[in-house]
C-alpha cells in the first residue's frame, strides 16, 4: 500500500568559492581560465579551498545537518556538498541551513559562496541542480547517516 511508504530524497548542491574581487576564488583577473585547467583534479594544489568546505561539512555535522558528503566539481574553486537521505520536506529544511551554515563561513574566510548555474555565461559551464533521488527503505527503516 502507497500510504505505508516513506519515500527518502536527496540532493547535492553546488557552488562556486568567489573572491572578494567578484571572480570565482583562485581565477586569474581577466576572468578566464586554460582549458587544460577546467580538468578534474586532485590534491590540495589544484582543489581550491578545501579548508573552507571541511569547515562547513564539519559546522553542518555539529548543527545536525543530514549530510552526506562533498566533492570537487570541474573548475578550480567548485565545489558541491550532498544532504541527504531525508524523508519529505524535512530535505528543503536541511538544504536551507546547510547553505547559511556555508555562507557563515564563507564569512570566516573572507570569500562568499555563489549558487547561481549559470554563472559563466558563453563559457559551456552551467551547474543545474540535481533531481532528488527516491530511496525507499522497506517497513521504514532509517539508513545510518554519518
Amino acid at each position: 500500500m502507497v500510504s505505508s511508504r516513506h519515500p527518502w530524497f536527496g540532493m547535492e548542491q553546488e557552488y562556486t568559492l568567489m573572491g572578494t574581487d567578484g571572480h570565482p576564488f583562485g581565477w586569474p583577473s581577466n576572468g578566464s581560465l586554460a582549458p587544460k585547467a577546467l580538468l578534474l583534479r586532485r590534491g590540495s594544489r589544484q582543489s581550491l579551498r578545501r579548508d573552507i568546505v571541511e569547515a562547513h561539512y564539519r559546522a553542518c555535522l555539529c548543527a545536525g545537518i543530514r549530510t552526506a558528503g562533498t566533492n570537487a566539481q570541474v573548475m578550480p574553486a567548485q565545489w558541491e556538498f550532498q544532504i541527504g537521505p531525508c524523508e519529505g520536506i524535512d530535505m528543503g529544511d536541511h538544504l536551507w541551513v546547510a547553505r547559511f551554515i556555508l555562507h557563515r563561513v564563507c564569512e570566516d574566510f573572507g570569500v562568499t559562496a555563489a549558487f547561481d548555474p549559470s554563472l559563466f555565461p558563453g563559457t559551456g559551464l552551467v551547474r543545474l541542480p540535481h533531481q532528488p533521488q527516491h530511496h525507499g527503505h522497506a517497513g521504514g527503516e532509517r539508513p545510518e547517516v554519518h
